[in-house]
C-alpha cells in the first residue's frame, strides 16, 4: 500500500502543503498577491493529501513533518547563535586598541575592524574588497612593501614604523602574519598595527637623557662607575679609558676585581665591601695609569632598593695628584728656608722633638750645635744685603757638606744656624764634627762682585743624653756654649758635656 504510486503522490502533496506555512513563518515573509491564498489553503490540501493517503500513512507523514520542523527550528537557533557569536567577536575586535585586518592573496580587504576605519577615514564595511595600497597611499605602501612581500612569502614580520604627522611623528608596532591553507600555502595575511607613540617617545626621551648624562659624565674630570650587587661593573665613563687605556665597553660586564686588577683591589677591596654592606665610604689611594702614578680620592655610595637592601654601588674617583703635589710643595715651603733651601725653624723644632724622644727611649746620645757667622752684621752693613745673602747661602752649604746626610742643618733666622747630630756613641764624638765645621768655614773663600771675602764661625755644642730635659733647656745650654766660644775669641767651638743624672 505504502509503495503504491497513489500513496506516494498523495504523501508528497501533503508534505509540500504542510511545509509551506512553516517556511513562511520561519522566513517572517508576508505572502500577498496571487499567492496570498497559499498559507490558508495549504493546510487543507495537506489534510486532503493525508486522507487520500490513508490513516496510517497520515500518522507516519505527521511524524516526518514534525521531525523536519524540529530540524528547521534547530537550524534557525544555530544561525542565531552564529550571528550572536559573530556580533560578540566583532564587538571585541572593534574594542581592541589596534588596527586589525585580513587580506587575501591579492591584498584585498576581507575584514577590517573599526580602528582601521577611524585611522583611514572609511567605514569598515566600505573597505571590504579594497586593496591595501588604496587606503594607505602609494608613498606609504612603497615603504611597507618589502615587509608585505616577506609576509606573502611565508615569513611572520614584526617591525616598528614611524609615520610623520602634522602634530608630530607617530610610531606603530606592525605585525604581518601569513594565513595558510591546509596545504601550507599562503592565501592571505593578518595585519595588526598598534600605536606605540607614547612608549616610543618615552624610550627616545630616556635614550636622549642617557646620552646627555653619558656626555656629561664622560667630560667630568673624575672616574664614575656603577657596580651591581654581585660587584659586576655595569657602567664606566670615558675617564676609565683616559686613565687606564681600556675602553669602558671592555670593562662593563666584568667583575670589579678583574677590571681593577690585584694592585688596586688590595687598596680598595675592603672599602668596596663596606659599601656593599650599606656604608658610604671615602678613601684615598694610588693607581698606576698611563699618565703615571695617580693619587685618587674615592667615594663609594651604596644604592638602596625599596626594602633597604643594597642593590649596587656608585663609585666616584677624583684625581688629586696635582693637589697632592701642591700640598707637598706647600709643606716643603712651610718647612724650608727660602734663602738657603735648608730646613727652617719649624722643621728644626719637629726634628729636635723627635730626636729627644728617641734619646729618651733608647738611651743613646745626640748633640745640638748653634752656630753663626762671626761679624756678620758688619759684613751686611758694609757690603749690602745682597752680599749678606750670598754669605748666608755659602755658609749654609758649607756646613751641610761637612756633616753626614742623616744630620740636620737648619737656619733659624738671620745668621743663626743649628745642627742636630744623632746616633753618637759618646758625647765627645760631637767635638771632631764641630772642629771640622770651624775649619771648613775658615777656608771658605767668597767672591762678592770682585771683592774677596773670608769668614769664620763660632759654634756652641750641647750634648743630649738620656737625662730628662726640655727643648728650651737644651737650647739654653747650646746658646751658653756659643757665648763661651765668642768670648774666647771666635773662630772656634765650645762644647758642654754634663754627666747623666744619677740613678736613684
Amino acid at each position: 500500500m505504502y509503495s503504491s504510486p497513489r500513496f506516494r503522490v498523495c504523501f508528497l502533496i501533503a508534505w509540500l502543503c504542510s511545509l509551506a506555512p512553516l517556511t513562511w513563518r520561519w522566513l517572517d515573509t508576508p505572502v500577498s498577491g496571487p499567492l496570498g491564498w497559499l498559507p490558508v489553503v495549504a493546510p487543507a490540501l495537506g489534510l486532503l493529501g493525508l486522507v487520500l493517503a490513508g490513516r496510517g500513512a497520515a500518522a507516519r507523514g505527521h511524524q516526518a513533518l514534525q521531525a523536519l520542523q524540529d530540524e528547521q527550528a534547530a537550524l534557525k537557533q544555530s544561525l542565531q547563535q552564529s550571528r550572536e557569536a559573530e556580533r560578540r567577536w566583532r564587538t571585541m575586535v572593534d574594542a581592541l586598541p589596534a588596527q586589525i585586518a585580513h587580506l587575501d592573496a591579492e591584498e584585498r580587504t576581507l575584514f577590517a575592524n573599526r580602528r582601521v576605519g577611524e585611522v583611514y577615514g572609511y567605514p569598515p564595511e566600505q573597505m571590504l574588497g579594497g586593496r591595501l595600497r588604496e587606503f594607505i597611499g602609494e608613498r606609504e605602501y612603497a615603504i611597507l612593501e618589502p615587509q608585505v612581500r616577506a609576509a606573502q612569502a611565508g615569513q611572520a614580520v614584526s617591525f616598528e614604523h614611524a609615520v610623520p604627522r602634522p602634530d608630530g611623528t607617530r610610531y606603530a608596532q606592525v605585525d604581518y602574519i601569513p594565513e595558510r591553507d591546509e596545504q601550507g600555502q599562503v592565501q592571505g595575511l593578518f595585519l595588526m598595527v598598534s600605536d606605540i607613540t607614547q612608549r616610543k617617545r618615552a624610550e627616545l626621551a630616556h635614550a636622549e637623557s642617557e646620552a646627555r648624562l653619558r656626555t656629561l659624565t664622560s667630560n667630568l674630570p673624575m672616574l664614575i662607575s656603577y657596580l651591581d650587587r654581585d660587584m659586576v661593573v655595569r657602567f664606566a665613563n670615558g675617564t676609565f679609558e683616559q686613565w687606564f687605556g681600556v675602553p669602558a665597553s671592555k670593562v662593563v660586564g666584568r667583575q670589579v676585581g678583574v677590571a681593577l686588577g690585584p694592585a688596586l683591589m688590595e687598596q680598595c677591596g675592603a672599602s668596596l665591601e663596606r659599601a656593599r654592606q650599606g656604608e658610604r665610604v671615602t678613601l684615598e689611594h694610588t693607581a698606576q695609569s698611563r699618565l703615571g702614578l695617580l693619587h685618587l680620592h674615592a667615594t663609594y655610595v651604596p644604592q638602596l632598593g625599596p626594602d633597604g637592601s643594597v642593590t649596587g654601588i656608585y663609585t666616584l674617583s677624583t684625581d688629586v695628584t696635582a693637589m697632592k703635589e701642591s700640598q707637598r710643595q706647600l709643606n716643603q715651603l712651610a718647612m724650608m728656608d727660602t734663602l738657603t733651601a735648608l730646613p727652617n725653624r719649624r722643621s728644626f723644632h719637629d726634628r729636635l722633638q723627635a730626636t729627644m724622644a728617641r734619646v729618651q727611649a733608647s738611651g743613646s746620645q745626640a748633640a745640638l750645635m748653634i752656630l753663626d757667622v762671626d761679624h756678620f752684621k758688619s759684613i751686611n752693613d758694609s757690603l749690602g744685603h745682597a752680599a749678606g745673602d750670598t754669605v748666608l747661602k755659602a755658609f749654609g752649604a758649607c756646613v751641610q757638606a761637612t756633616v753626614r746626610p742623616t744630620d740636620l742643618v737648619a737656619r733659624l733666622g738671620g745668621d743663626e744656624f743649628v745642627v742636630i747630630l744623632e746616633d753618637l756613641h759618646d758625647g765627645c764624638d760631637a767635638a771632631p764634627v764641630a772642629g771640622k765645621i770651624v775649619e771648613a768655614v775658615r777656608h771658605l773663600q767668597l767672591d762678592l762682585d770682585g771683592t774677596s771675602l773670608r769668614i769664620t764661625t763660632s759654634v756652641g755644642v750641647a750634648v743630649l743624653d738620656g737625662r730628662a730635659q726640655t727643648e728650651a733647656q737644651l737650647m739654653a745650654r747650646a746658646d751658653a756654649a756659643l757665648y763661651q766660644a765668642k768670648k774666647a775669641g771666635r773662630d772656634r767651638f765650645h762644647i758642654v758635656i754634663e754627666a747623666p743624672a744619677p740613678i736613684a
